[in-house]
Order: C-alpha cells, then structure tokens, then sequence
C-alpha cells in the first residue's frame, strides 16, 4: 500500500478522532433539552441535509447512477449506524458519564477486527492483537472504576457495548460499499438522510416529540449536526478507505483520552487515578501497534531493496 496514501488516511483520521471525542460533551450540553432519539435524529438529519448538495454535486461529476439495491444498502447502513448504534449510545449517555461513555465506545476496534476477518479477509496479525489487548486493559480498569464508584449503571454500559458493536459492524460493512464510484461523500450523505427519516415513525410510535425546544442550544445542536457527524463521518471513511478496517480503528484507542480531558474540563467530571491509568495503557497499545506496523512496513520495503 502506498506510504503517501497511509500518511493522508491516518491524518483524516486523527482528524475524526478529535471531532468524535467532543460527542459525548456535545451531547450532555443537548440532552437537559432533547431526547436521545430527538438527538439523534436531528444530528443526521441536518448533517445530512447540509452535505446533500455536495454529494449530489459529485453525483453529477461522476456521472454516478444510483441503483435501487444502492439505497438498499445506504438504507442498511443508516439503520445499523443511526437507528441502532447511535441510538443506543444517546441513551447510554443517560445512564453514564461523558468519560465512560468514551472509554468504552471505544473499545469498538476489536470487534471491527473480528468483523474484517469475516466480511473483507483482513488478517488479524501479532501487532494488532497486542495493542488491542493492551487497549482491553485499559478499557476494563475503566470499567471496573466506573461502577465501583457508581458513576454509571450497568444497564448505561451494556447499551453503550452493544452500540460499539453495531458501530464495528456499520464500519466494515461501509469499507464494504464504499468504491471509486460510490464515494465516502454519497454514502455517508444518503446513508444519513435514509436513517433519520426511518426514526421518524419511531419517535411518533413512542409519542416523541419532532420538534423540541432547541431554542437556548441552537450552536450546540448545529455543531453536533454538521461538524461532529457531517464532517467527522466523511473523514472518517476517507480515513479508513486507505488503511485496512482494523488497522486504521486502532487509532480510535485515542478517543477516550480527548473526550475524558474535555468532560473534566466542561463538565467537571472527576479524572480519576484508575482513569488516568487505564487512558495510558490504551496510548501506550496505540505506539506500540503503530510503531510495530511501521517496523514491518520498513522491512518489507527493505527486501524488496527500496
């Protein structure tokens, strides 16, 4: 794989790291005043809305035509990403802290290395097993602190766990669809679109309101809306659409510590000893990971006498 091209998708995702790890603050700001559902559907809604017209601009300069097993696959998309895996993590967030909720989102990366092996035959090599469990360290001390302290409640963690999964799964199966032709962009735009319309019928079946008062969060709302899931999602698959799935959610490890630095900040949450400890284990399985990968690349180029 080209070296270049491994530099500008690590980049894109350093990128979508910084912009995911304000979510979880994001979201506490929004939801003294909206729902999770409402949250959520909104976010994807407007983020959608905002990037239709760039997608629909590269649409019409690919000559790109949309089949209907195309929106098919968008439709499956949204639903597993917005209606399940964000939906759940909305409500997670009501059940736990902002830093929690990070922390163990983010242990997403593993099961995006189980889904990879299935769905793209991507292998699972020593490196990345060792930093992802060096990661799972991390990730279990935090899990442990959190509900000795009771800060937040089983219930909160076990949607937040079911959501990375679902996330994992939405990451490859996107890897999966997006091509030269079908870009990032079109897939993320109409994947978004699909799935906030889906929730619509959801939130009148549950007697939710579509249209709360989001008078006093209005720049909170639209910067969750466009930057954190507009932008971020499009970095996002850039990102990964020049690395392998598994390895490039290796960096999602670093999530946890942005997002724990932010809540303590904005929040005022407690930084704790163990979480502080378990925030460097995952930085600690995220250099030896990357740099292991880097190791192997150097070799490879040197046999090949380059």
């Amino acid at each position: 794989m080209d070296r270049t091209n491994q530099r500008i998708g690590i980049l894109y995702l350093v990128l979508t790291i910084l912009l995911f790890s304000t979510f979880e603050v994001t979201s506490k700001f929004l939801s003294p005043y909206m729902g999770p559902t409402q949250i959520t559907f909104y976010r994807f809604f407007i983020g959608g809305l905002i990037l239709l017209p760039f997608a629909l601009l590269q649409i019409r300069k690919k000559k790109v035509k949309l089949t209907a097993l195309d929106f098919a696959k968008f439709s499956v998309l949204g639903i597993v990403n917005i209606v399940i895996s964000m939906g759940l993590i909305q409500l997670g967030l009501v059940y736990t802290n902002a830093s929690v909720c990070a922390v163990l989102f983010s242990i997403n990366p593993l099961f995006v290395m189980f889904f990879a092996r299935i769905m793209l035959d991507e292998k699972i090599t020593i490196t990345k097993v060792i930093g992802l469990l060096l990661g799972v360290i991390g990730i279990v001390t935090l899990f442990i602190d959190s509900i000795s302290k009771k800060t937040s409640t089983v219930f909160g963690l076990v949607l937040i766990l079911v959501s990375s999964i679902c996330f994992a799964f939405y990451t490859v199966l996107g890897k999966k669809i997006i091509t030269n032709k079908i870009d990032s962009l079109i897939v993320t735009t109409f994947s978004f679109l699909i799935g906030s319309v889906v929730l619509i019928p959801i939130q009148v079946g549950m007697n939710i309101s579509l249209l709360p008062d989001v008078s006093k969060v209005i720049p909170e709302l639209l910067y969750m809306s466009i930057i954190v899931t507009g932008l971020a999602y499009v970095t996002y698959f850039e990102g990964l659409s020049r690395l392998e799935a598994g390895a490039g959610s290796m960096l999602y490890f670093a999530k946890p510590a942005l997002a724990s630095i932010l809540a303590t900040c904005l929040l005022h949450e407690n930084l704790s000893l163990n979480l502080v400890f378990g925030i460097v284990i995952i930085a600690f399985g995220i250099f030896i990971a990357q740099s292991k990968l880097q190791g192997n690349n150097f070799l490879k180029n040197k046999d090949k006498g380059l």
